[in-house]
């Protein structure tokens, strides 16, 4: 029986040693399988980068683009408001000037008065002198 179990141990080992070559194999082929899809899933990240970055460029020129137009709106905003403070400046100069009008006017008024007045004195006094 020793050597039927000699046999039997030898067998063993040489299944033991094939399994385990077996299995060797299998774990091989499972991490070739897994670096080429770890590789594959990599190629097509790449192969996206570029599309990615143009995307990227065209969302900063659009940003760009706006942040350009706000500007270019505040700038027409500032004019308008510019013309509307020139605008009030010239209506209140020509206020001013018509209130001057109004007071030289009424300075010639006051001496046409003065004078009438004056006159009629005159003739007043003229007329108790005769």
């Amino acid at each position: 029986m020793s050597s039927s179990s000699a046999f039997s141990d030898r067998e063993r080992a040489y299944h033991a040693d094939k399994e385990r070559q077996e299995f060797i194999r299998q774990q091989r082929a499972i991490q070739c399988e897994l670096d080429e899809a770890r590789a594959a899933k990599e190629a097509a990240l790449q192969s996206k980068e570029p599309e990615r970055k143009a995307e990227e460029a065209t969302l900063q020129r659009q940003d760009a683009t706006l942040q350009w137009k706000e500007v270019a709106r505040r700038a027409r905003e500032a004019a308008l408001q510019w013309q509307e403070a020139e605008r009030k400046a010239e209506e209140a100069i020509l206020q001013a000037k018509e209130i001057e009008l109004q007071a030289k006017e009424a300075r010639r008024k006051a001496r046409e008065a003065a004078l009438a007045e004056v006159e009629r004195l005159t003739a007043l006094l003229e007329q108790e002198e005769d």
